[in-house]
C-alpha cells in the first residue's frame, strides 16, 4: 500500500485542522505552559478571524481590546514548534478534535479559516510531511477490514439491529428526499444567507432510525467509532460489538470511497438533487452558492452491501465541495447542455472509517465490550476503571 501524501492531509478543511490540532498537542506536552506561543497566537488569530456570531464570551475584563495576532504571525511560531512522533497514540486525539469541531451547517470556525491562509501553507506542510513520514497513518489508507468490524452502541440511543427492510427504509427516505426539495424550492428566490437551516448531512440516513455503521480498532482494543465522532453529543459511556460475518463474506460487494473522486463518480452514477434543501446550510458551511447532489442511496444499495469511507478521505475532503460532472439525463444543467462543473457535493456527517451497511448478512455478536471516557477525553475498558 503507497504511504499517505502530505498533500492529502492538506487538502480539506479537516485534515488542516488534524495538523494544527497536532501541533497544539504537540506544544502542550513539549514545552513548558509560559513557552508556549503558537497555542496563544493561534487563540486569538483564530478568535479575531471567526464569524462574529459564533465567537465565545471572553472571560476577564471584555472592555480590554484583544491582541492583533496575523496568520503570518502564527505562520512564524508554528514553524518553530517541536513536533511529537505521530503515534497512534499521539494523533488520535488530534483527529477526534478535527472531526468533532466539524460544522455543515454554519460558517467555518476561526480556527479552520485560519487553517486555509497562504501564510499557514509551509508550516502545515511541514507538519503533513512529518506525519506521513511515520507508519501509524499508513491505516487510514487501508480498505475496510471484515475481520476487525466493530459497533459502537452510545447509552441512551437507539440500540443497533441488524435490519432485514434496509431497501424499503431507503427508498422511504428517498422519497421524503424528493418531497422536500419540491417543497424548499418554494423558497428559491429567498437569499441564499437566508437562515433556513435543514438537514445537512450526506451520509445514508432514515429518519426516526440508525443504520447499521461500524468502524475498525485501535491496537488497545477500543473501535475507532468512539473516538472519531462528527457533531457528537456528551456521550461518555457506550458498549462496542463485534460484527461478524457468514462464510462467503469476501464476496460482499464493498464500496471504498477512498477519495473525492470516487464521491463524484458515486454522485454522477446515482444523483439525487439536493439544491434547494441544502443550499442555504451548504453555502454558510463553503461559500459556494450553486446546484447541489448527493447519493441516491436506495440505488447505491441495488448494487452495493456496504459503503466505506477511509480516514485518508474524510481529511483530505470531508467538507469540502467536489466538483461532480454532469452523468444523467434526469439532472441535465440549466442552460448549455454540455458537462458542466455546476454541481458539487460534500461528504457531512460521515466519521473517518465508518461503513454504512445495506447488507442484511452481518450479525452482532451479543458479547459487549462497554467503554468509559476519561477527563481527558481518552476512552478505556470498563474493568480498567
Amino acid at each position: 500500500m503507497p504511504p499517505i501524501s502530505p498533500e492529502m492531509l492538506l487538502a480539506g478543511p479537516r485534515g488542516r485542522r488534524l495538523l494544527l490540532e497536532f501541533a497544539r498537542s504537540s506544544e502542550q506536552q513539549l514545552r513548558d505552559p509560559e513557552d508556549r506561543a503558537f497555542g496563544v497566537a493561534e487563540f486569538w488569530a483564530s478568535y479575531r478571524m471567526a464569524p462574529k456570531a459564533s465567537r465565545g464570551s471572553l472571560f476577564g475584563d471584555s472592555t480590554e481590546p484583544t491582541p492583533t495576532v496575523l496568520p503570518a504571525d502564527v505562520a512564524h511560531v508554528l514553524s518553530e514548534t517541536p513536533l511529537l512522533e505521530p503515534t497512534e497514540e499521539n494523533l488520535r486525539p488530534a483527529l477526534a478534535d478535527a472531526a468533532a469541531h466539524a460544522r455543515y451547517w454554519q460558517e467555518p470556525e476561526g480556527t479552520d479559516v485560519l487553517s486555509a491562509t497562504v501564510e499557514l501553507n509551509e508550516p502545515l506542510r511541514r507538519i503533513a510531511e512529518h506525519l506521513a513520514a511515520g507508519p501509524a497513518v499508513r491505516q487510514w489508507l487501508e480498505p475496510v477490514q471484515l475481520d476487525d468490524q466493530h459497533v459502537v452502541h452510545w447509552d441512551g440511543e437507539e440500540s443497533p439491529t441488524v435490519r432485514l427492510d434496509v431497501p424499503q427504509m431507503l427508498e422511504g427516505a428517498r422519497q421524503q428526499t424528493l418531497q422536500d426539495e419540491v417543497r424548499w424550492n418554494s423558497r428559491r428566490d429567498t437569499s441564499i444567507t437566508s437562515n433556513f437551516p435543514a438537514e445537512w448531512w450526506s451520509f445514508p440516513h432514515v429518519s426516526g432510525h440508525a443504520l447499521l455503521t461500524s468502524t475498525g480498532t485501535f491496537s488497545d482494543g477500543s473501535p475507532s467509532g468512539l473516538w472519531w465522532v462528527e457533531d457528537a453529543f456528551d456521550w461518555d459511556t457506550a458498549s462496542a460489538y463485534r460484527l461478524e460475518f457468514p462464510d462467503g463474506a469476501e464476496e460482499l460487494r464493498l464500496l471504498e470511497i477512498s477519495g473525492p473522486q470516487v464521491w463524484a463518480e458515486l454522485c454522477a452514477r446515482y444523483p439525487l438533487e439536493v439544491t434547494y434543501q441544502k443550499r442555504h446550510d451548504w453555502y454558510r458551511a463553503t461559500g459556494r452558492d450553486g446546484r447541489w447532489i448527493i447519493p441516491d442511496w436506495r440505488q447505491v444499495a441495488r448494487d452495493y452491501d456496504g459503503v466505506h469511507l477511509t480516514t485518508a478521505c474524510y481529511l483530505q475532503a470531508a467538507g469540502e465541495p467536489i466538483a461532480v460532472p454532469w452523468a444523467s439525463a434526469s439532472m441535465e444543467p440549466r442552460g448549455a447542455k454540455t458537462a458542466t462543473a455546476e454541481f458539487a457535493s460534500i461528504i457531512a456527517g460521515w466519521n473517518p472509517d465508518q461503513t454504512y451497511w445495506f447488507s442484511a448478512q452481518p450479525t452482532i455478536s451479543g458479547n459487549a465490550l462497554r467503554w468509559w471516557m476519561d477527563d481527558h477525553a481518552a476512552w478505556h475498558r470498563e474493568e480498567s476503571r
